[in-house]
C-alpha cells in the first residue's frame, strides 16, 4: 500500500485559464479580445498548459525520489530489493521500532524484544547492587531494568546478559543499566 500523498494543487487548465481571464479583465480592462485566436490568449493557454504540468508533477513523487528518500532514512548502501512500495513500508516500520533508551518504558520495550517476557525499569536506583537500601537511595544515571523470562523458561544468566548487551548498545551516554530477576530483587530489599 502506498503512502497516501496530499494533492497539494488540484486546479487543472481550464480552472487556470478561466482564473487568467479574469484577472485580465480586472487588470487590463482594455484588452477585450478574449477569442482562442487572440495571442495573448493563446500565451495564457501555454501558460496554463506547462504550469498545470508543475501542477502534476508536485504531486507526485518518481521512483528516484522515493529511491533517494529511502537512502537518506536508511543510509546511503541501501539496495532496494523487492518492490520499492514494500520497501517503503519497511522503512516506515522501523521507525516505529526502538533503537535508543531513554525512558523508562524504552528500556523496558528494549528487554522485552531482547528475550525477556515482562520487563520493568526503575530509574535512578540501582537495585542489582544487594544492599538493602538500595531501593530508597537514589543514583542518578542508573537505571535497574527488572525482568521476568517467559513462561516455561528457565531464570539463567545468559538472559541477563542478553538483556544487558541490548540495553547497553541502545543506553545514552552517562547512563548505567542494571538488569535483574524479580526474585532476585525481592531478596535484596528484605
Amino acid at each position: 500500500m502506498p503512502i497516501p500523498l496530499e494533492n497539494l494543487d488540484d486546479r487543472t487548465w481550464e480552472d487556470l485559464v478561466a482564473e487568467a481571464r479574469t484577472i485580465i479583465s480586472a487588470r487590463a480592462p482594455q484588452w477585450t479580445d478574449h477569442n482562442p485566436s487572440d495571442p495573448g490568449i493563446t500565451l495564457v493557454e501555454m501558460f496554463a498548459y506547462l504550469t498545470e504540468n508543475l501542477l502534476y508533477r508536485i504531486n507526485y513523487l518518481s521512483d528516484d525520489s522515493k529511491t533517494a528518500f529511502l537512502r537518506l532514512v536508511n543510509g546511503p548502501d541501501l539496495k532496494v530489493t523487492g518492490s520499492l512500495d514494500s520497501q517503503v513500508r519497511q522503512t516506515l516500520q522501523n521507525l516505529y521500532t526502538p533503537r535508543r533508551a531513554i525512558t523508562a518504558r524504552d528500556h523496558e520495550k528494549l528487554a522485552t524484544m531482547a528475550g525477556a517476557g515482562r520487563a520493568g525499569a526503575v530509574p535512578e536506583r540501582n537495585l542489582s547492587s544487594g544492599h538493602p537500601t538500595a531501593h530508597m537511595d537514589p543514583a542518578r544515571g542508573d537505571t535497574t531494568v527488572v525482568i521476568l523470562p517467559p513462561r516455561g523458561t528457565p531464570e539463567t544468566d545468559e538472559l541477563i546478559s542478553k538483556v544487558y548487551r541490548a540495553l547497553d548498545e541502545a543506553r545514552l551516554l552517562g547512563t548505567r543499566v542494571h538488569v535483574t530477576y524479580a526474585w532476585r530483587l525481592a531478596f535484596s530489599v528484605r
